[in-house]
């Protein structure tokens, strides 16, 4: 009995990889998804707003101590609690920033264990000219759209 299967061959146009280790590890990029700069931008404003909230919570701890007279058990448990804050949103980030990469890890490829207070600005700066090649705006997936699937004057998006 023959088996039921469909298979996709896509455009290797339509794919932008990066290389992000030296094991040949890439993360790929899918022009050709009209979605995908609303979800580099959603990735990008969800860190952002975990950084927000947790220097809210910091803020929120540090409150919590500024009355107490501080010897070391309680100096012990305000930097556990500000560690831990932390450390939950680096992991959250990375989750978000997997999924917009494509794959469980791939921030582990990049970064390795470490977490630092930088590595954000670092990651979105090292983006940056990748995204100015994939040319992810409107006009110019509307521009692929139209080369591909329609021509200017019977423009399939209007």
């Amino acid at each position: 009995m023959e088996e039921n299967k469909i298979r996709i061959n896509r455009n290797e146009d339509d794919l932008y990889r990066i290389n992000i280790a030296d094991d040949g590890t890439e993360i790929v990029f899918d022009l050709a998804d009209i979605g995908l700069g609303i979800k580099c931008n959603n990735a990008f404003n969800e860190v952002e707003d975990n950084v927000k909230k947790t220097n809210t919570v910091i803020e929120m701890i540090n409150k919590k101590y500024v009355n107490q007279e501080m010897n070391e058990t309680l100096k012990r448990q305000k930097e556990t609690a500000i560690l831990k804050a932390w450390n939950d949103m680096y992991n959250k980030n990375r989750e978000i920033m997997d999924k917009l990469f494509g794959f469980k890890g791939a921030m582990q490829k990049l970064f390795g264990d470490a977490n630092y207070i930088e590595m954000y600005n670092d990651l979105f700066e090292q983006l940056e000219p990748h995204f100015k090649k994939m040319e992810l705006n409107v006009e110019k997936i509307k521009e692929r759209l139209e080369k591909k699937y329609g021509n200017k004057n019977n423009s399939v998006i209007k």
